[in-house]
């Protein structure tokens, strides 16, 4: 694969098992969320994954995590680069929820970076950044400071090479 994976779905369930769904393979959809809760004062929703596209969020407070994973990014300079911008490959977020006194609601997983790869003939100068880095999880509810929040993205890399 040539980009970031996708994220996994948020989980909130009560007294039920069950699973949130998994990301596709290869930089692929991102994972379904799951939410169950019998009737009460309780809400349970969850956040879906970041992905291609993102997954299926659960619930009335559950929301839909970015479409998108880190791509590739070939960069090919035959002279010098400067660069004072910013060449990317980032993953996206994973879906939130609302935050209800009553909620119990639980984020989802982000995408994860793409790869960032600069070939150059001559020298670099500049104050700019290449990144590849991974989404950031969905926040779910928190109760003091245990928070519900979907996994990050892992991190992608940079690659920088001189031809000769």
């Amino acid at each position: 694969s040539w980009g970031g994976g996708g994220g996994g779905g948020g989980l909130s369930r009560y007294q039920s098992a069950a699973n949130a769904g998994n990301a596709v393979a290869n930089g692929g959809a991102g994972g379904n969320a799951s939410a169950y809760h019998p009737p009460s004062t309780y809400t349970k929703s969850a956040g879906s994954g970041a992905g291609n596209n993102a997954g299926a969020a659960a619930g009335t407070q559950g929301y839909k995590g970015a479409n998108g994973t880190g791509g590739l990014l070939v960069v090919y300079v035959e002279g010098d680069l400067v660069h004072n911008g910013a060449f990317t490959a980032n993953g996206g977020n994973g879906g939130g929820t609302g935050t209800g006194s009553t909620a119990w609601n639980a984020g989802g997983g982000a995408s994860g970076g793409g790869i960032v790869v600069v070939l150059r003939r001559g020298a670099t100068s500049g104050s700019g950044s290449f990144t590849a880095t991974g989404g950031t999880g969905g926040q779910g509810h928190c109760h003091g400071a245990n928070c519900m929040k979907g996994g990050n993205g892992g991190t992608g890399s940079v690659t920088q090479g001189v031809l000769f």
